[in-house]
């Protein structure tokens, strides 16, 4: 999301050496590397990128799946879009509202609505960690399935260094009605480099561990990982992303888009 809010009264030293700082940035490059997750409906990992206090900003996202060889539903294609719409509530507090949509049998259908909040501490947002979480409650409507209530609790850790930027998504959901409400450990997280000052390239990559209770072996798990490249231009941000499923997710070859803007009257750093 852009129209992130900066405060330069707001930002902390971290008071870390140089070599933790380095330690801690390879930590969350491992993260990335040996917890490559199932295609999520919101495709993206959350940074500490906010809209402004009494902003609006829209995002839209698009995603599209290939099955792989010998899964269910063999060379099929998914495709997935999501709009939302955000407001700053206060500094380091931002709303939403997420509308999901699939594409089945040639028909756009909604899937449901979310609801988020999110927060981001103040920090210094170039250099040194940072901490935050979104929760979301939502409706879901499955096309086999009753609609049901889900929830997530999304804790976000990032670093930057240099031109480095990481982030790891520790991402906990599940349904509030139906036969299962387990709690499902589905991680995420990202790796960029600042190319040029309006384009990044990266890593991202998504696990769906399973149950906490009792978390899937890899072989079992729902795993991709892209190379995404972002670029912003004056009050848009755009990212291109493509790759694929490993592990036992049902995903061959990913795509993903997705265009966010920042309507006027969005406070911009």
């Amino acid at each position: 999301m852009i129209g992130r809010w900066s405060h330069e009264n707001a930002r902390m030293q971290t008071g870390l050496l140089p070599a933790q700082r380095s330690a801690l940035a390879a930590t969350l490059l491992m993260a990335l590397v040996c917890r490559a997750q199932a295609l999520p409906v919101d495709l993206r990992v959350l940074t500490d990128d906010l809209t402004g206090p009494g902003g609006l900003a829209v995002e839209l996202q698009g995603s599209q799946a290939l099955s792989r060889a010998g899964a269910a539903g063999d060379g099929a294609t998914a495709r997935q879009a999501l709009l939302e719409l955000s407001t700053g509530l206060a500094p380091q507090w931002e709303l939403s509202l997420q509308l999901p949509a699939t594409r089945e049998a040639g028909t756009w259908r909604g899937t449901g609505a979310n609801l988020e909040l999110t927060f981001v501490a103040p920090h210094d947002e170039d250099d040194g960690g940072y901490l935050g979480w979104r929760a979301e409650l939502g409706r879901a409507r499955p096309s086999d399935e009753p609609a049901a209530w889900a929830w997530e609790w999304r804790p976000i850790l990032g670093w930057r260094e240099g031109s480095w930027h990481g982030v790891l998504n520790l991402g906990f959901s599940a349904n509030a009605s139906g036969s299962d409400t387990r709690v499902r450990f589905e991680p995420a997280g990202k790796l960029a480099w600042q190319l040029a000052r309006p384009l990044a390239l990266g890593l991202e990559a998504f696990v769906d561990g399973g149950p906490v209770s009792r978390l899937l072996p890899r072989r079992e798990r729902s795993e991709i990982a892209l190379v995404v490249a972002d670029g912003q231009f004056g009050a848009c941000n755009l990212t291109l992303g493509v790759g694929k499923g490993f592990a036992g997710a049902a995903e061959g070859r990913v795509l993903k888009v997705l265009l966010s803007y920042a309507m006027e009257g969005s406070a911009r750093p």
